[in-house]
C-alpha cells in the first residue's frame, strides 16, 4: 500500500494523481483546485480550501470541460449536524439539516491517497478547534462504482450528540454548464411498493421545485428515504442526477437495510446530492459519543458516466461483482427453484411433498423449497401466526424432517426451508414464554396484529435462534434458506439514546446474525424475501444469494415488475415465479413461464396435477431457461416498451432484449398485454443476429431485413427468444 500526500489550499497548483503517480499541475489563482484523482474512468475532483472543501466527480474523459464559474460554488463534502451547534440558514428547519454550523465548523487538515494495484482510496480529515475531528474516505470498488464513507471521532473533553452525518455529499451539479443550468436536469429515483416494486419516476427538477428562486437564496431540498427496516417499501436508496445537455449522470445508492435518506439540493446555481441514515429529522436518529468515541456512517456507492439513467444504472449493478463470485458453487449455474407454497397454500405435509416430487421428475428442477408451515400446530390458521418456535410439526411431517428430506436429496434436489426468524407469532410458545426478549417503544411491547420483534441485540435471542434457525439447518443438512420477513416495527425501538439509533442497532445485529447463519453453513443458499420485494437494497442482496422480487406471483403485470428491477439488482438474484394451475391453458402457461427467464426461474402451483400437455410445456419452458441462463447471469438488458401507466390493467407490450457483454448472444423476453391490434410487433437494432431458439405457444420469431418478428398470439401471451451472432 503505497501513501501519497495531496497538495492542500493552494493557489498556484493542483494535485493530480493518475496511473499511480502524483504530479502538480498549474491553476488558475481564481479557481483553487485541490486535487484532481483518477479512479477508474472516473475522476474525483476536490475543490475549495480550508474553509469548505468540495467534492464532485466527473468522466475522465470530460476533466477538460468543468466550468470555472462552478469551482467557485462551495459545498462542503462533509455534511454533519451536532445537537447544540448553530441550525442552518434560509429556512432549512424541517426541510434539510445541511449546512449547519457544525460544517462550517470543520476545517481541513489533510488529503492523502493510499493505493495498491486493485484500490485508490482518498483519505480527506477535518478538524474543530474543540477537538472534534472527521474522516471521508472515498475508494475505488470495481472499475466502475467508488465507495463513499464519514468517519466521526469525538476527541473532545465532552459527550457530543450527533443528529445527521451523511455517508456523501457531492456538489457543483452541473459542472459543465455555467449557471443554473435551466431545463437540463433530471432527478430519477425509483418508487417501491408491494406488488409494485422498483417502479422508475424521473422529474425535471422544476418539477419538484428545485430550481433557484428569484434571488437564488433560501434552503430547496427534495429529501426522501424509507424509515424502517424494510428498506425498498416505498423507495429504492438510490437517486442519479442527470445533466440531459451534457449528456452526464451521476448515481448514488446507500449500502443500508435500515432507515436511510437521499437529498438533492439546490443552492445557487448548482445542485448537490446527499444520503446516508435518515438524520434526527427524518429518521429520529441521533447517537451521543463519549470522548474517545468514533461513528462511521454505512457506505454509500458512486458513480458517473458519459450516459442516462440505463447506463448508471448498468454501472452501480457492478457493485454485487465481488459478492456474486463468492456464492455457493451451486449457485453458479443458476438452477431453476420449485417452491411448492402456490400448491399447499401453507400446508406442507410428507404426502405432498412426496406427490411434489414424483411430478417434478425428469422437469428439470434443481432444488426444492418446503414454505410456511412445516412447523404449524393443529388448529392454528394463518401467516406467520405461529413462528417463533421452529419445532417440526407432529401432525404433517411426525415430528421429523429428515426422512422427507432425505426423499428430496434421493430426487437430486437440494432442500430449502422457509423461515421467518426475526418475528414471533402470536400463537407460538414463544410469545408467551420469551416476552422479555422482544423490542419495545418507551417501554411498551412492539406488535402488529399477528406478531411481536425480536430484539436481536439481545445475547439470549442470537443464542436462542442459532439453535433453532443454525444449527437445525446444519444437523438436518438443509441446503437452502428462504428468509422472510413480512411486517416491521417503524421507526426505532428502545435500548439507545434515539428510537434511529435503536433501530440502527437492531439492523446491525440482524446482519450479524446473518454472517453467523452462513458461517455456521458455508454452502447454505439464502433467499431473502421480505413479503415480496421489501428488502432489495444493496446491503441484503450482498448477503444473499437472490430475493424474491415481488409478491405479484400469479399478476399479469409480472413482466413489469421484473424489467423495472433490471436496474437494481442483477437478474440472477431476482427470482421470478411461474406459478401453474391446472386449470391454466397453453397461453398462460407459455405466459408465466416466460417472465421467468427475466431472472431466476422458480416454479410453483399444481405441478402434481397437470396433463402431459401441461407437463410438456413447463419442461419445454424449463429446457429454455437452461440454455439462455448464461444471458441472464451475465448480460446487460434494455427495455422496448409501449404500455400504459396502469400496470395493472395492462395494455399494450414489452420487450427486454439482454445481450452477452461482448454482444455475441441475445436473450428477448416478449410479452403481449390487452389490445394489440397488429398481428406481429418487429424490433429493430438486431442486425446480424439469427433465432437459435424460440419457446412459445403460437408462431415461432423470425429474422427478417435485420429486425425480429415477434408474432402475438393474443392478449397476455409471451415468447422467448435466443439469439446469436452469425457466423
Amino acid at each position: 500500500m503505497t501513501k501519497l500526500t495531496l497538495t492542500t489550499n493552494r493557489t498556484e497548483q493542483y494535485s493530480v494523481f493518475e496511473n499511480g503517480l502524483l504530479r502538480q499541475v498549474p491553476a488558475d489563482a481564481e479557481n483553487p483546485l485541490v486535487s484532481v484523482v483518477h479512479m477508474g474512468d472516473m475522476c474525483a475532483v476536490y475543490y475549495g480550501g480550508e474553509d469548505c472543501l468540495s467534492l464532485t466527480l466527473v468522466p475522465a474523459s470530460r476533466l477538460g470541460d468543468i466550468r470555472p464559474s462552478k469551482l467557485k460554488l462551495h459545498e462542503s463534502l462533509l455534511q454533519v449536524s451536532v445537537e447544540g451547534d448553530v441550525l442552518p440558514e434560509a429556512y432549512s428547519g424541517g426541510i434539510s439539516m445541511r449546512n449547519s454550523q457544525s460544517t462550517a465548523l470543520l476545517k481541513l487538515d489533510s488529503q492523502y491517497i493510499l493505493s495498491d494495484q486493485d484500490q485508490v482510496a482518498v483519505v480527506t480529515e477535518f478538524h474543530r478547534e474543540d477537538g472534534q475531528r472527521a474522516i471521508h474516505t472515498l475508494k475505488t470498488h470495481t472499475a466502475k462504482t467508488l465507495l463513499s464513507s464519514v468517519t466521526y471521532i469525538n476527541d473532545s473533553p465532552r459527550d457530543i450528540t450527533l443528529r445527521m452525518l451523511s455517508s456523501f455529499s457531492i456538489t457543483g451539479l452541473t459542472p459543465f454548464i455555467d449557471g443554473e443550468a435551466p431545463e437540463s436536469m433530471v432527478l430519477h429515483r425509483f418508487r417501491s411498493y408491494w406488488s409494485a416494486e422498483g417502479r422508475p419516476e424521473s422529474l425535471a427538477v422544476e418539477d419538484i421545485q428545485l430550481d433557484p428562486s428569484w434571488s437564488k437564496w433560501a434552503t430547496k431540498c427534495e429529501r426522501y428515504g424509507q424509515v424502517g427496516c424494510m428498506p425498498t417499501r416505498h423507495f429504492f436508496p438510490f437517486a442519479a442526477i442527470e445533466d440531459t445537455l451534457s449528456g452526464v449522470t451521476w448515481g448514488a445508492e446507500i449500502v443500508w437495510p435500515g432507515s436511510w435518506q437521499m437529498e438533492p439540493y439546490r443552492r445557487g446555481d448548482a445542485l448537490s446530492l446527499s444520503g446516508g441514515l435518515a438524520d434526527f429529522e427524518f429518521g429520529h436518529w441521533s447517537k451521543i459519543l463519549a470522548p474517545g468515541a468514533s461513528f462511521t456512517t454505512p457506505e454509500a456507492i458512486l458513480t458517473v458516466t458519459q450516459g442516462n439513467r440505463e447506463d448508471v444504472c448498468d454501472r452501480l449493478l457492478t457493485y454485487f461483482d465481488p459478492y456474486l463470485a463468492s456464492l455457493p458453487a451451486s449457485e453458479q449455474e443458476l438452477p431453476v427453484i420449485y417452491n411448492e407454497y402456490c400448491d399447499t397454500w401453507c400446508h406442507p405435509t410428507t404426502e405432498t411433498v412426496r406427490a411434489e416430487l414424483e411430478a417434478l421428475r425428469g422437469m428439470g428442477v434443481d432444488y426444492f423449497v418446503i414454505d410456511d408451515g412445516w412447523f404449524r400446530k393443529p388448529g392454528v390458521e394463518g401467516v406467520g401466526v405461529d413462528v417463533g418456535d421452529w419445532e417440526v410439526s407432529k401432525e404433517r411431517f411426525d415430528g421429523d424432517m429428515r426422512p422427507t428430506l432425505s426423499a428430496i436429496r434421493k430426487e437430486g434436489l437440494l432442500p430449502g426451508l422457509w423461515f421467518e426468524y426475526e418475528n414471533v407469532g402470536r400463537a407460538s410458545d414463544a410469545y408467551t414464554q420469551y416476552s422479555d426478549h422482544f423490542l419495545r417503544l418507551n417501554g411498551h411491547m412492539l406488535q402488529t396484529p399477528t406478531r411481536a420483534f425480536w430484539d436481536f441485540t439481545d445475547p439470549w435471542v442470537q443464542d436462542y435462534l442459532h439453535l433453532k434457525v443454525a444449527l437445525f439447518l446444519k444437523e438436518n443438512q438443509v441446503g437452502y434458506i428462504k428468509v422472510d420477513y413480512n411486517d416491521f416495527f417503524g421507526i426505532g425501538c428502545d435500548g439507545a439514546e434515539s428510537p434511529g439509533e435503536g433501530l440502527r442497532r437492531q439492523v446491525e445485529a440482524m446482519i450479524a446474525f446473518k454472517k453467523r447463519l452462513l458461517e455456521t453453513n458455508p454452502d447454505l443458499v439464502l433467499e431473502n424475501c421480505a413479503s415480496g420485494g421489501h428488502r432489495l437494497d444493496p446491503c441484503s442482496m450482498s448477503t444473499s444469494s437472490m430475493a424474491s422480487f415481488s409478491d405479484a406471483h400469479e399478476c399479469k403485470d409480472i413482466p413489469v415488475i421484473a424489467a423495472n428491477l433490471h436496474s437494481l439488482i442483477p437478474p440472477r438474484q431476482s427470482q421470478i415465479w411461474a406459478v401453474i394451475r391446472k386449470e391454466d391453458d397453453h397461453r398462460r402457461i407459455v405466459y408465466s413461464m416466460v417472465n421467468g427467464l427475466l431472472g431466476r426461474l422458480c416454479v410453483s402451483g399444481n405441478i402434481a396435477s397437470l396433463n402431459e400437455e401441461q407437463r410438456r410445456l413447463v419442461q419445454e419452458g424449463v429446457a429454455f431457461y437452461k440454455t439462455v441462463r448464461h444471458i441472464i447471469k451475465d448480460g446487460i438488458s434494455r427495455r422496448r416498451c409501449c404500455f400504459n401507466r396502469a400496470t395493472s390493467h395492462l395494455q399494450g407490450w414489452q420487450a427486454v432484449v439482454r445481450r452477452t457483454p461482448d454482444g455475441g448472444e441475445a436473450l428477448v423476453v416478449f410479452n403481449a398485454f390487452a389490445g394489440i391490434q397488429e398481428p406481429q410487433v418487429r424490433l429493430d437494432g438486431l442486425e446480424g443476429y439469427e433465432v437459435r431458439g424460440c419457446y412459445t405457444d403460437g408462431k415461432p420469431a423470425y429474422m427478417e431485413g435485420g429486425e425480429l418478428v415477434l408474432p402475438v398470439a393474443g392478449d397476455f401471451s409471451a415468447i422467448g427468444v435466443h439469439l446469436a451472432k452469425r457466423l
